[in-house]
């Protein structure tokens, strides 16, 4: 799908949005998965970015500052949905590289708030407890907090 939306349109939306270095200069990736349809510039590639610049990117996404219509930003809302706990809905995306890193960012929502986080796990040696299933468990322990 990236290819067909083209370098130029996916450099155009990173930049939109500031998304970490905005670097898509390795676009066929670094080979690090054995599927070529699984390597791209975002995967252990030329684009980096913190865990603070991805609260950011939600904030602008979720908070209406972005270049997405409303319409858009629900749709991803729709797809981002993991959880409904009480009154608090959680929406993320995970992701993983090889049991070293793991990802889980998005939202937390209630009638009150609207949260963005972003959990970051690391290893220096493979484990499969650094996932970004593992990053999202965090998340849904921290909303059990907030519940007390």
């Amino acid at each position: 799908v990236i290819d067909a939306v083209g370098m130029s349109q996916v450099q155009t939306k990173l930049n939109n949005l500031s998304y970490g270095n905005c670097d898509v200069s390795e676009w066929n990736g670094s080979e690090i998965n054995p599927m070529d349809d699984l390597n791209g510039f975002w995967l252990g590639s030329s684009l980096k970015i913190s865990p603070m610049e991805q609260i950011q990117v939600m904030r602008k996404i979720f908070g209406g500052d972005s270049i997405y219509t409303e319409g858009e930003v629900d749709l991803l809302q729709d797809v981002m949905l993991y959880d409904e706990v009480r009154d608090y809905s959680i929406y993320g995306k995970t992701g993983s590289n090889q049991n070293k890193e793991g990802w889980y960012v998005g939202v937390i929502e209630s009638e009150q708030d609207k949260m963005c986080f972003a959990i970051y796990i690391e290893s220096d040696e493979p484990t499969e407890a650094v996932s970004g299933y593992t990053a999202r468990e965090i998340i849904k322990e921290i909303v059990g907090e907030l519940r007390k």
